[in-house]
């Protein structure tokens, strides 16, 4: 899939809404009109999402790589009370609207959707990646803290794990990231940044903002993310003899191992391998010697996630193991 987001997007799709919103559907809230207009203003657009592919992995590196790209589609409900699903191939992740914001139909342009509510208007954007949820609001004088809680419906046995720099990983019943929810961000309608953070509550994310400085309409964008795709790299035994050559014979084990990770020229696959391999070292080598005592292929396994290593794994097979 391959969806971005430009320039002037959702200013079209506020004319639009200009016609279609019904009359008299919202209260105190703002029209799916001008919290498009806002959030086109303020907004900061989705990083660039670099591409993942063979050429990535060139064949200096020693194996024969295969990619698996994230394979994302999002579908959005006719109604607030529906919510939102990604998807990621088999695997799936609902999302409730907060309530604020989970009432009417659902207002559509151009790959953007706007549900108003009586206090709120949530925009929902699919990305090549995922999804955005931004809730705009008109916060009350007295207010100085806004909260948006997003329910998740989880593949079974999935949970939350809150992350150092305030994002928070969707992981699997033994542990593997599944999906990202991206560092929060808020801001007032005149850009200003606002203090804002996540907290979790079984599977719902909850985002606070604080308003208590909040100049007029208040824009919040959980961002929840499947990453870029995952990179396998196998060695043959010919080539994974050599490797294992290559480690035995390094005065330095570790820069014989990260070095060959510098040969990628795609940055995000670069750093992802070097990463792992940094962290893992010992599982790296371990697994080299364990697919050489086996007579196995040797293979390096790992996700990238918006340019960053965040999970992976070294391991020896003997299924679809060529000798050269």
């Amino acid at each position: 899939m391959s969806i971005t987001r430009t320039t002037g997007l959702l200013a079209a799709a506020a004319s639009v809404l200009a016609l279609a919103a019904p009359a008299g559907a919202l209260a105190d809230g703002p029209s799916a009109t001008d919290a498009a207009a806002v959030f086109e203003e303020i907004a900061p657009a989705p990083a660039p999402t670099p591409s993942l592919d063979e050429d990535s992995v060139p064949e200096s590196l020693g194996g024969t790589p295969y990619i698996d790209g994230a394979d994302t589609d999002v579908t959005i409900a006719p109604n607030a009370e529906g919510g939102v699903l990604t998807t990621n191939g088999e695997i799936a992740i609902g999302i409730d609207l907060p309530d604020k914001a989970a009432e009417g139909e659902r207002i559509d342009s151009a790959g953007f959707s706007a549900f108003e509510g009586d206090a709120a208007t949530t925009l929902v954007e699919q990305t090549p990646n995922g999804v955005r949820l931004a809730t705009v609001s008109d916060p009350a004088a007295d207010t100085d803290q806004e909260s948006f809680r997003y329910d998740l419906k989880l593949p079974d046995g999935a949970g939350l794990e809150l992350q150092a720099d305030g994002s928070i990983k969707v992981v699997s019943a033994d542990g593997e990231q599944l999906a990202l929810v991206h560092t929060p961000w808020a801001k007032d309608e005149q850009g200003q940044q606002l203090p804002t953070s996540y907290t979790i509550d079984g599977n719902a994310v909850i985002q606070h903002v604080d308003v208590s400085d909040a100049v007029g309409t208040v824009v919040a964008d959980p961002y929840l993310d499947w990453g870029l795709g995952s990179v396998r790299i196998v060695w043959t035994r010919v080539e994974r003899d050599r490797l294992h050559r290559n480690l035995a014979w390094a005065s330095v084990p570790g820069s014989a191992a990260t070095g060959a990770c510098g040969l990628i020229p795609h940055r995000a696959a670069q750093i992802a391998c070097g990463v792992f391999v940094s962290y893992k070292l010992a599982d790296f080598i371990h697994n080299v010697n364990a697919s050489q005592r086996a007579a196995d292929c040797f293979y390096l396994r790992y996700t990238v996630w918006g340019g960053y290593f965040r999970q992976g794994d070294a391991g020896h097979s003997r299924h679809n193991c060529r000798y050269s």
